[in-house]
């Protein structure tokens, strides 16, 4: 029997101050992420979101009533979310028995 690839998709979030940081990482078994989706919101408004992906594209938008100074904040936070979570999602690995 040939074994295939497995594609992980795994879910992160990030609470502060009643804002919600969402991380979505897609990656292959045993490698780092290809690519990580992200949403922030407050309640149910949606605040920001983009994405990362392998290649050093990175994309960020942020949504009507966003300030200046609340942009900087989401950004700066998602920065150092995006490392915590690389580091987290490289740790995952699927082994079959």
């Amino acid at each position: 029997m040939k074994q295939g690839t497995s594609t992980i998709t795994t879910v992160f979030s990030n609470e502060i101050d009643g804002v919600t940081y969402e991380y979505t990482v897609t990656q292959l078994a045993g490698k780092t992420p290809q690519s990580i989706q992200f949403a922030v919101r407050r309640d149910i408004n949606m605040l920001a979101s983009g994405s990362e992906r392998e290649k050093g594209s990175f994309s960020f938008e942020t949504f009507q009533g966003v300030t200046a100074d609340e942009r900087k904040t989401i950004n700066d936070q998602i920065n150092a979310d995006l490392v915590a979570v690389k580091a987290l999602a490289e740790g995952i690995d699927i082994t079959s028995k």
